[in-house]
């Protein structure tokens, strides 16, 4: 094994230290043995070929090096339960095991040639979620993405294109004057035109070019879902079976001219106004979607895609039980000039945890079909929240009972050493959680779309995240065709064809693997490290109540956000010295804006902090006890007139990466 060389004369002269010098130099010879492990063994299956892809050695240079110590000192210590900050935690060691030899290998998701191992690997994962948030596994499908916001995006662009499908149908059937290649052509759109009937949100059986626009907008979902593969089974009645494999290539060059997808929204727009007098308002009019004011960014970064951008999304204020008041979605919906496409509910917001009532989301959809012909999409913000779902999923996949749940809280508690009584009183503490969470989870399968990141609450390396569609003919609007890769006459349609992204990591499905196959996505696996994370957000909410002058937050799951009453000077300094940027070797926490104010936000990711102690000075402490003994102690300091937050040293940790010849030792 070659030596990494020390840095030169002249690159050691800048901060050079041989103790973090000895520490890079072990760790990446030990990384580079083994990636020159994994790449041998794959080399096997060519034993007698020049061995030319031998990856040729190279020293560690200066710049390497200083990243490297930079992430030493300045990244902050997820894995610590001193770590009170954002969702960053410990990963789980056999994701990070599956990802490091997915990366070496390198598949690339886009086509399962290229993928032959994690492309499986994707499928397994993608049924798991599947089952998780209760879709039918044989009717629902998905993708892995590389992040929430690309999740969104995919389900609003799935949305568009399902909500406005059956616009261009009646589009293709109206237009008198289409020009056909043949007579063939013809008889589909004159078959469409009388033979094809379809159910309307009121439920009444109606032929479908003589639906109204109000009614075309407002089809039910599923009915979208039908309409597509109904014409092209209505369209091989009309011609000899021997031809039949030419009607799916007939009827996308029909509809083409006027899908969304091919011709843009401006001319959409105009071609739906000059057929649909009575569309005017809608079609001069932004498309709609509804969420809360807690939407996640990603929701706004999603619909800024659109041509419509931002102004298409209305954000409506929240109840007494911070969820969308739903109450004014319905107003909003019945008195809107404009088009309401779909409706996003959160499942766990990333600022407090928050869980929108999914169950009432479909019982208003439901409701409003039946008064008022209206439909709309359903995508629920699932990208934290789902993982909770494991807690709420006994061995066998079903979800268990208020009982059987609020009964293996208890258990949990008992596991980590808690008293028979104690593990009584978490179990009716944590009743925030349970009391609500069951109904929402049971309406997840009602939804159309949903996302899912596991790289937060399930513990997987960055980027991994699931965007998935109870039904699977809605990927069918987004598809697309790369003839030297994949086409849509394959019989099983490889996920890249209808992924938001083009090339896609394999290593971040078989990490995924790894993870869920040792820790299935319920009570047996994951359930117990989330349903611990809720137990230790509720231990540290009862230790901050009881600090004078600290106003606390209920939590809703493993989130907590609290600030000092009536001071808050006292709290943003604080905010400031603990901001993990800011070099603070004890606590690092992170802040949040909630009705003008500031708190603390604190995210307990660690199902382990139940019985983790710290040492302070000569001390051992548990480390929430410690915690809250280091907020009173910067409370006195400041009251007796120290500032605390000018003993640290504010740095960027970019610093190093960008400015050669700086060494901020301070870090």
């Amino acid at each position: 094994m070659e030596r990494i060389d020390a840095p030169t004369s002249e690159e050691s002269k800048d901060g050079y230290d041989e103790s973090y010098y000895r520490t890079v130099t072990s760790i990446c010879n030990n990384l580079q043995n083994t990636i020159d492990e994994l790449l041998a063994k794959q080399r096997q299956q060519f034993p007698l070929d020049t061995n030319d892809l031998k990856p040729r050695r190279e020293p560690i240079n200066h710049k390497q090096y200083q990243v490297i110590k930079d992430i030493f000192q300045l990244t902050p210590v997820f894995q610590s339960t001193r770590y009170l900050a954002h969702m960053n935690s410990r990963l789980s060691p056999e994701s990070l095991m599956g990802g490091m030899i997915g990366m070496t290998v390198n598949e690339n998701l886009v086509d399962s040639v290229s993928s032959p191992v994690s492309s499986k690997c994707e499928e397994y994962c993608i049924i798991e979620a599947i089952k998780l948030v209760g879709y039918n596994p044989s009717t629902a499908h998905g993708n892995l993405t590389t992040g929430g916001t690309t999740g969104m995006m995919s389900s609003i662009h799935v949305a568009t294109n399902i909500q406005t499908f059956p616009l261009s149908v009646s589009l293709a059937i109206k237009n008198e004057t289409i020009e056909v290649d043949n007579e063939l052509h013809s008889r589909f759109i004159s078959h469409w035109k009388h033979n094809y009937f379809v159910t309307n949100a009121w439920g009444e059986n109606k032929q479908f070019s003589e639906l109204s626009f109000h009614e075309l907008i407002n089809l039910p979902i599923n009915q979208k879902n039908c309409i597509k593969e109904d014409l092209i089974r209505l369209s091989s009645q009309i011609i000899a079976h021997n031809e039949s494999k030419n009607v799916v290539r007939i009827t996308n060059k029909i509809l083409s001219p006027y899908l969304l997808n091919y011709i843009g929204e401006f001319a959409f727009r105009c071609k739906c106004k000059k057929a649909f007098p009575d569309s005017l308002t809608v079609m001069n009019n932004s498309w709609k979607f509804i969420v809360s004011e807690s939407a996640h960014y990603s929701i706004v970064k999603a619909l800024k895609m659109r041509s419509s951008g931002s102004e298409s999304l209305i954000l409506v204020e929240n109840d007494t039980n911070d969820a969308i008041d739903l109450n004014k979605v319905k107003k909003i919906i019945i008195n809107s000039e404009s088009w309401i496409m779909g409706c996003i509910g959160i499942f766990g917001t990333t600022e407090n945890s928050n869980f929108d009532d999914i169950e009432a989301i479909i019982l208003l959809r439901n409701e409003l079909e039946e008064n008022h012909g209206i439909s709309f999409f359903t995508i629920v913000d699932g990208a934290y929240g789902i993982s909770f779902v494991a807690a709420l999923r006994d061995k066998q996949g079903k979800l268990v009972s208020q009982s059987q749940l609020e009964n293996y809280f208890r258990q949990i508690a008992v596991s980590h050493g808690f008293s028979s009584s104690d593990s009584n009183k978490i179990q009716n503490e944590c009743l925030f959680f349970t009391d609500r969470i069951l109904k929402k989870a049971n309406a997840l399968k009602d939804v159309d779309a949903i996302t899912y990141d596991p790289h937060k609450a399930t513990y997987i390396p960055y980027p991994s995240s699931v965007v998935l569609y109870k039904d699977k003919r809605s990927l069918m609007h987004i598809a697309s065709n790369a003839d030297y890769l994949w086409t849509q006459k394959e019989a099983k349609l490889p996920t890249g064809m209808f992924s938001l992204e083009g090339s896609r990591p394999g290593a971040s499905a078989i990490s995924l693997y790894f993870s869920l196959v040792s820790k299935p996505l319920n009570q047996e696996g994951l359930g117990k490290d989330v349903c611990s994370s809720i137990i230790a957000a509720n231990l540290l909410y009862r230790k901050l109540k009881e600090i004078d002058g600290m106003v606390v937050n209920s939590p809703q799951s493993n989130i907590l956000t609290y600030r000092w009453q009536n001071n808050e000077h006292l709290t943003e300094l604080m905010l400031k010295k603990m901001h993990p940027v800011n070099g603070c070797k004890r606590f690092s926490v992170v802040e949040t804006t909630m009705n003008g104010k500031k708190y603390f936000r604190t995210c307990i990711m660690h199902p382990h902090a139940i019985n983790s102690y710290v040492v302070e000075g000569e001390e051992k402490k548990h480390v929430f006890d410690a915690f809250c003994d280091y907020l009173k102690k910067l409370k006195e300091e400041y009251y007796s007139g120290i500032d605390s937050s000018k003993q640290v040293d504010e740095i960027s940790p970019i610093t190093h990466f960008f400015n050669e010849g700086e060494q901020n030792e301070s870090a």
